[in-house]
């Protein structure tokens, strides 16, 4: 795989961007000026500019190496089958046309596609999306998502750069220079002093040369033009942003530059995926309105089927009872049926969407069911001989700071 370094500003663009600028080197010119009258002392103005530099290249490398070490994939171990070996590789290990198998938890790190098997994949990580997706035969598997359930052997259609989950990381690393007003007026500024101080500043040197030495009009000159400078506003900017970006650290933000701060103080609105971003991704049953009951029977449901998506796992979390009711046969979850089913001696139960597992729809159920959506709750019911047992309802738990960053906002003016 490529360098991930490569992906950002290099250590030279960044020097070159921090030291080569305009107000540096109008400064760096009037020291070599006081330099060579022997006034050391004359030249501590440097100390500002210097001290300038140094902050945005502090900051800017300390992005750099954060940005670097991003990467959307986190998985040591591969199980490669060859020869009809099974072994373990490092990512690092696989080639194109290996085939992989590929069990429940695994990472895909690699794009190919399914020779053998079914699973299902949750791919959040690169759409958004919480939704197991189902895969089987001849189905392609994109690197950055994980195996919820199943079992496949997959072949490795692209390695390293060229898989998916690399063009995503390349754009998330990408350096962007946004417009700045801060940063363009600051630049005016400089730019405009620098159009006067030119002639003045020859003019100054020549009147003092007349009256005076060399080194003392030279020493006039430079002090009457490093007042016409506005260093204290360019190093108080540097010192104000650099605080903010030290602020926005503490709280897990990453300042690619110094000057994105002013781009946040403007910001009017603000987008946010539901998702995983206000909530943990992770559900729990909150609510059951049970016909008949059926706790006992879904303890046993929960322990026979050996579904591990995020709604299986909240249902064996609620539902421990149980009645250890003969298992007959089982049917997994799958995303395109939207259910799963067990069958006990006394007969069949399904678990899942009303609308997929009734054979005929009764509107007064999903009038009911309409009641629990209503609230932000995902409903499903348990279902015999097509008759509802129980009505399940599930929600996505908010993360613990949802309510106190969404009221910050408020008060800010920011949300709505």
């Amino acid at each position: 795989m490529q360098n991930s370094s490569n992906l950002s500003k290099s250590y030279k663009e960044i020097i070159k961007q921090h030291v080569f600028t305009l107000f540096n080197g109008i400064n760096v010119i009037l020291a070599i000026f006081v330099f060579f009258t022997g006034s050391y002392r004359n030249m501590l103005f440097m100390i500002t500019v210097i001290l300038n530099m140094l902050i945005g290249l502090f900051q800017e490398i300390r992005s750099k190496r954060m940005l670097d070490k991003l990467s959307l994939l986190n998985q040591p171990k591969i199980h490669v089958l060859r020869n009809d070996i099974e072994f373990e590789l490092s990512v690092e290990g696989v080639k194109v046309n290996d085939i992989l198998i590929l069990y429940p938890g695994d990472e895909i790190s690699f794009d190919g596609h399914i020779v053998s098997g079914s699973i299902e994949c949750d791919e959040s990580m690169l759409t958004g999306e919480s939704d197991a997706v189902y895969k089987q035969e001849n189905s392609s598997l994109l690197s950055g998502s994980f195996v919820v359930s199943g079992k496949c052997l997959m072949k490795v259609d692209k390695v390293g750069q060229d898989t998916y989950a690399y063009s995503i990381l390349k754009h998330a690393k990408r350096f962007k220079r946004y417009p700045s007003q801060l940063r363009n007026s600051i630049d005016t500024i400089i730019k405009w002093c620098t159009y006067i101080l030119i002639p003045l500043g020859c003019a100054l040197f020549i009147k003092q040369f007349i009256k005076t030495n060399y080194t003392t009009a030279t020493l006039n000159t430079v002090a009457a033009v490093v007042g016409m400078i506005p260093e204290g506003l360019v190093f108080l900017t540097s010192v104000a942003l650099a605080i903010s970006s030290f602020k926005l650290g503490k709280q897990s933000v990453l300042v690619q530059e110094l000057y994105c701060i002013e781009t946040l103080a403007r910001t009017d609105t603000l987008c946010l995926d539901k998702t995983g971003t206000l909530t943990q991704g992770k559900l729990s049953v909150c609510h059951v309105e049970e016909i008949k009951n059926v706790d006992g029977i879904l303890g046993d449901m929960m322990q026979t089927l050996p579904d591990e998506n995020a709604t299986a796992l909240a249902l064996r979390s609620h539902f421990k009872t149980r009645n250890h009711n003969k298992v007959v046969s089982f049917l997994p979850f799958s995303s395109q049926r939207k259910y799963s089913s067990v069958t006990f001696e006394d007969g069949e139960y399904k678990l899942g969407a009303y609308s997929y597992i009734a054979k005929e729809i009764d509107s007064k159920v999903e009038e009911h069911i309409e009641e629990y959506t209503s609230q932000a709750m995902r409903v499903i019911v348990l279902m015999k001989d097509d008759v509802v047992l129980a009505y399940i309802c599930l929600r996505d738990e908010l993360r613990d700071d949802a309510k106190d960053t969404l009221n910050f906002f408020k008060k800010q003016r920011r949300g709505h």
